[in-house]
């Protein structure tokens, strides 16, 4: 599963909190590194120990374009609480696509 990261206010040392977190919890593999960002392929681990690491999210489509907003939204029995978040792009066409 891939996994991206926003990283804190430090994000040299947030990235090397998550890359020492995950090399003594799990195989895991760093696919990108920007300067907020940090792309990872591993498992799910309780995030919540993670200190310098504003946001973490799973992947679930390379973008915005390639979810089916239908699909997402029937695979929720009652109500579910999710976000999407486009890190290029336009945010009103990303919000339009939401909508629809």
């Amino acid at each position: 599963m891939e996994f991206v990261f926003v990283l804190g206010k430090n994000a040299l040392l947030s990235a090397a909190e998550i890359e020492s977190f995950l090399a003594v919890r799990t195989a895991s593999a760093i696919i990108e590194k920007t300067g907020r960002y940090l792309l990872v392929n591993t498992q799910p681990q309780d995030w919540s120990l993670l200190g310098g690491t504003l946001k973490v999210g799973q992947v679930i489509a390379p973008s915005v374009d390639a979810v089916d907003f239908s699909v997402l939204a029937a695979s929720c029995a009652d109500k579910a609480v999710f976000s999407v978040q486009a890190f290029t792009g336009d945010r009103e066409e990303v919000g339009e696509d939401i909508k629809r």
